[in-house]
């Protein structure tokens, strides 16, 4: 007798994950989840962590977690990182491992639930302020930093969240 696996019955519960992001249970969530609209979880689409529905997720339940941040987290401490957002802007090079920023910073809409977004990646915030150029705010991750292995880890799974956009890196001078 066939059994079918979907979100509430697999044997790896997608949402028994570490929402922490320490646990590497990332991969390539690409199978035919049929044509359902059930919400199945967050999985990592080889770019970043889509929300992805469907009847049930097969084979790949155990790539499913419960929010984008979990999924994001993970992915990023399994080495996934969507270096295309992680640029530079003024004279400095795209953001990379060891590089140095006078800061870093993001745009997103005029709305204190865009801070709260951020904090989920980030131990904390410079502020977030008006600005006309970004169409509603920019908030400043960092200032005066070298990007270390840590700050790398929340930066690669801020660029896995596709709600994000780009996150640049900022040197005014020499």
């Amino acid at each position: 007798d066939p059994t079918t696996t979907d979100a509430t019955t697999a044997t790896t519960d997608p949402t028994d994950t570490d929402t922490e992001g320490t646990s590497s249970a990332c991969g390539v969530a690409d199978g035919d989840y049929g044509d359902c609209d059930a919400a199945l979880g967050w999985a990592f689409d080889g770019v970043a962590c889509q929300l992805r529905s469907g009847c049930d997720c097969g084979r790949d339940c155990a790539l499913f977690f419960p929010t984008v941040v979990a999924c994001a987290q993970s992915c990023a401490a399994a080495g996934e990182c969507n270096e295309d957002k992680l640029v530079g802007t003024a004279i400095a090079k795209d953001l990379e491992l060891g590089g140095g920023c006078d800061s870093i910073s993001t745009c997103g809409p005029d709305d204190p639930a865009f801070a709260d977004q951020l904090l989920e990646y980030f131990d904390a915030l410079y502020g977030c302020e008006a600005d006309g150029f970004c169409g509603g705010q920019r908030c400043t991750i960092d200032a005066a930093v070298e990007v270390d292995e840590a700050l790398w880890l929340e930066l690669c799974a801020a660029s896995l969240d596709p709600s994000l956009g780009e996150i640049e890196c900022a040197v005014i001078g020499p």
